[in-house]
């Protein structure tokens, strides 16, 4: 599974095929292990590239030996492999300790499935090592504008990732965008002048700055 990521170290862009590597991961968990207990937390919020990045994380996350959890406190998709349903610690562990990663949510009959009850998620995080969490929906839109009460954010988040997709550039805003109305509401008061030119708002790449800055950091 290709992936390269592009970031930036002492002033100076680097490009790298592990995120792990980027996001300054092995560091990151290192400390986190030195300041107490409990498994590296990622929460993922924003538009589309959600599940893509997840499924990177875990996958480089188990080549380093680590127990990957991954859960959501909205909704995903059921996975064909390595899901469990049953609200039991015991399988969340069993699945972990046989493939070292476990997908854990409640099925929701729709071919998804959505987030788990406090108390068990509390109870499941002990038994990994990293915990990826999808932690908004945007309904397969690569672009998101947040309303009052979103993302859900699970209280121990180590470390927030925040996601556009590139795939909305050059289309219109109505096609791409989830909560369209809060994102006109931000474009009017903080975007450019003319996006509305012509009528139609044509997604350009100061409008994904502008709502991410805006809607998310």
């Amino acid at each position: 599974m290709g992936m390269d990521a592009y970031y930036k170290d002492k002033g100076s862009w680097n490009r790298s095929d592990r995120l792990f590597r980027a996001l300054a991961l092995d560091g990151r968990m290192e400390r986190r292990d030195r300041r107490g207990s409990g498994p590296y937390v990622i929460s993922l919020t924003g538009g589309g590239g959600k599940t893509s990045l997840i499924r990177r994380l875990a996958w480089e996350g188990m080549e380093q030996g680590l127990k990957v959890l991954v859960t959501t406190t909205t909704h995903m998709a059921r996975p064909e492999h390595l899901g469990v349903f049953t609200q039991q610690v015991r399988d969340v562990k069993s699945m972990l300790d046989r493939e070292s990663v476990a997908v854990a949510g409640r099925l929701t009959g729709e071919g998804k499935i959505s987030s788990l009850e406090p108390d068990f998620y509390e109870s499941i995080c002990p038994e990994a090592d990293l915990v990826l969490v999808e932690a908004d929906g945007s309904k397969r839109l690569p672009l998101k504008v947040p309303r009052p009460g979103e993302p859900v954010i699970p209280g121990n988040t180590d470390m927030i990732l925040c996601v556009s997709g590139l795939t909305a550039l050059g289309f219109p805003a109505a096609d791409k965008c989830c909560r369209l109305d809060f994102a006109l509401e931000i474009m009017e008061e903080h975007g450019r002048r003319d996006y509305m030119d012509g009528g139609q708002w044509i997604i350009g790449p100061e409008d994904l700055g502008c709502l991410m800055l805006h809607g998310y950091l």
